[in-house]
C-alpha cells in the first residue's frame, strides 16, 4: 500500500507533511548579523544578539532579569534603524519589553540622563494641544522656541542638552541671553525682547518642567529641583494707581471724526464699550436684544462662542447707538454683527454660522478635539463669512488713531479708558466686574442682584459728547407708519 499524499504536500515514510516540516524549520531562530556584527553590547553590559526567523530580523537579550525578543524588521535598512533605537533605549533605561507594553498603566520611570530638552518640549506641547487646543499650543510654542534656540547653541549643547541638566545656572544664562540677544520680528526688523516677554518665556518653561516632574509621567528624575524660581523670573511691576486715563474723551472724538463710516462701523463699539476686541468680534446678529438694548456675550452658543474668561454677560447700549446697531445689522437676521469693510453691504445676506460650523466640524473632526478648538473653528467660520477678528479690529483702530495724529495709542487703551471712566463715575464694584467680563464670585452676589442698566447709565452720562458724535454719524432711520384710508 502506497504512502498517502495530503493536499498541502507530499508525505514522507514517517507520515509527516513536507510543508509542516518547512514551516517548523522557518519558525526556528537562526543566528544572523547586521552591519557585519552578530551581536551588539551597550555600556551598561546588556547584549543584543541578532537572529532571523521567518525572514525577519529579531534582537534577543536579557533585560531586568528577563529574556526579551524585539522585532527589528524584514529589510536590513529597517532592521538597522530599529536596532539603533533599541540600543538607545537599553542604554538610557527606557526600554519596555514587548510583553509588558500592553500591560502598562502608568508610564515607566525614565533614567535621569535620557530625555533631551527638545524631546521634553515636544511631549509637553503635544499634551497642551490635546488638553488646551491648538491656539494655546501655538502660544506655548512661540514662548518655548527661544529656549530651544538657546539650548542648541554649541557652547550650551554639551552642558544642557538633557532636560535633567537644567539647573539654576541654566536659568540665569537663559535670562541674560533673552535680555541681550535681539530677535527677528515678523516685519524682518531686529528687536529686543521686553521684560514682560522674558517673564512669559521663563514662566512657560517653569510650567513645562512642573508638568514633566509629576509622578504619573516621570520624565524627570524624582530628585529634580525646580530651578525656575520667582526671584529669577521676577514679578510684573505694579501699575500706578494715580495714572491718568490713557485715552481721553477728546481723543476718542477726534478718532471718530477722522474715521470713515466703514471704518467707524468696525471700531465704534470698541471706543465706547469696555469689551475686548475678541469679544466684540464674536458678536452675532442674534446676540442683539433690540427690545432691551442689550448686547449678549457668551450667552448664545456658549459651547463654541465663549469669552476669554468663560463668563457670560450682557452690556446695555444707549439710544444714541440705535443707528449704529441698525447699520451693523443691515437687515439681516443671522450672521456676524461687525463685518469687514469689504463686506459691509446695506442689505446683506443672512448666514447661519452655527450650521456652517457643524458642517466644518463634521468634515474635519481632528480640529475640534478641545473646547478651545471648537471656538477657534467657529471664529474661522465667522471670518470666512465676512466677520472680523480681534486682530482685524485692533489693527484698523491703530491705523485710524495714527491718521488722527496719535502715534502711541494702542488698541488695548480703549478697554482701559472705558474701565477708568466707569470707575470714576461711581459704578458699584460688582457691576464694574460684571460689565468688564470678569467673574462676580463675590459673596455679595449671593444676596443682591445687579442693576446694570442703571449702573452703566452713570457711565453713559459721562461720555455724552462722544455718544452724540457717534450718533450723528449713524442717525436712526425713522420709518413712517402707514396712513389708514377710511373706507
Amino acid at each position: 500500500m502506497g504512502v498517502p499524499v495530503s493536499a498541502g504536500g507530499r508525505m514522507d515514510s514517517s507520515g509527516t507533511d513536507d510543508s509542516t516540516k518547512l514551516e517548523k524549520k522557518d519558525r526556528c531562530f537562526r543566528k544572523a548579523s547586521l552591519m557585519g556584527m552578530p551581536f551588539f553590547e551597550v555600556t551598561n553590559g546588556i547584549r543584543v544578539t541578532i537572529y532571523k526567523r521567518a525572514g525577519k530580523f529579531i534582537g534577543r537579550g536579557r533585560y531586568d532579569g528577563h529574556q526579551f525578543g524585539q522585532l527589528l524588521g524584514e529589510t536590513e535598512r529597517e532592521a538597522q534603524a530599529n536596532l539603533h533605537r533599541l540600543l538607545y533605549e537599553l542604554e538610557q533605561g527606557t526600554f519596555v519589553p514587548p510583553s509588558k507594553k500592553n500591560r502598562q498603566i502608568v508610564r515607566s520611570r525614565i533614567s535621569g540622563e535620557c530625555l533631551e530638552t527638545r524631546d521634553l518640549v515636544n511631549r509637553f506641547l503635544q499634551y497642551i494641544q490635546n488638553e488646551k487646543g491648538r491656539p494655546t499650543q501655538r502660544n506655548y510654542l512661540d514662548r518655548l522656541r527661544p529656549v530651544l534656540e538657546f539650548v542648541e547653541q554649541t557652547s550650551n549643547k554639551r552642558r544642557w542638552s538633557k532636560a535633567s541638566s537644567i539647573d539654576h545656572d541654566f536659568v540665569v544664562e537663559l535670562r541674560n541671553w533673552l535680555n541681550s540677544s535681539p530677535f527677528k520680528a515678523k516685519n524682518g526688523k531686529q528687536k529686543h525682547r521686553t521684560a514682560k516677554t522674558v517673564r512669559n518665556i521663563l514662566e512657560c518653561l517653569r510650567t513645562c518642567l512642573n508638568w514633566a516632574i509629576k509622578p504619573e509621567r516621570f520624565l524627570l528624575p524624582p530628585d529634580f529641583v525646580m530651578p525656575v524660581t520667582t526671584d529669577l523670573v521676577g514679578n510684573d511691576p505694579p501699575k500706578d494707581p494715580f495714572r491718568p486715563n490713557p485715552l481721553t474723551i477728546e481723543q476718542k472724538i477726534r478718532i471718530v471724526q477722522t474715521a470713515s463710516d466703514q471704518k467707524l462701523a468696525v471700531i465704534a463699539l470698541s471706543l465706547i464699550l469696555p469689551s475686548r476686541a475678541d469679544e466684540l468680534a464674536g458678536l452675532l446678529v442674534q446676540d442683539v436684544d433690540l427690545e432691551r438694548r442689550h448686547l449678549l456675550f457668551g450667552i448664545n452658543n456658549p459651547d463654541i462662542n465663549f469669552t476669554k474668561g468663560g463668563t457670560a454677560f450682557r452690556i446695555p447700549y444707549p439710544p444714541e447707538l440705535d443707528g449704529l446697531i441698525t447699520r451693523l445689522i443691515g437687515g439681516r437676521s443671522l450672521g456676524p454683527l461687525i463685518r469687514q469693510i469689504s463686506q459691509q453691504k446695506p442689505q446683506g445676506d443672512s448666514v447661519d454660522l452655527v450650521m456652517l460650523w457643524q458642517h466644518e466640524a463634521v468634515q474635519t473632526p481632528s480640529l475640534v478635539r478641545t473646547p478651545n478648538d471648537r471656538k477657534q473653528v467657529f471664529r474661522d467660520v465667522i471670518r470666512k463669512n465676512g466677520g472680523c477678528s480681534g486682530d482685524y479690529i485692533g489693527k484698523l483702530f491703530a491705523k485710524v488713531a495714527k491718521k488722527a495724529g496719535f502715534q502711541d495709542i494702542q488698541p488695548g487703551y480703549c478697554r482701559d479708558s472705558a474701565t477708568h471712566l466707569m470707575e470714576k463715575c461711581g459704578m458699584s464694584h460688582l457691576s464694574l466686574r460684571y460689565l468688564t467680563s470678569h467673574s462676580v464670585s463675590d459673596i455679595l452676589n449671593t444676596y443682591t442682584g445687579l442693576a446694570i442698566d442703571q449702573e452703566i447709565g452713570k457711565y453713559y452720562s459721562s461720555i455724552t459728547d462722544l455718544l452724540q458724535v457717534v450718533g450723528a454719524r449713524f442717525p436712526e432711520v425713522q420709518t413712517e407708519a402707514p396712513i389708514s384710508v377710511p373706507a
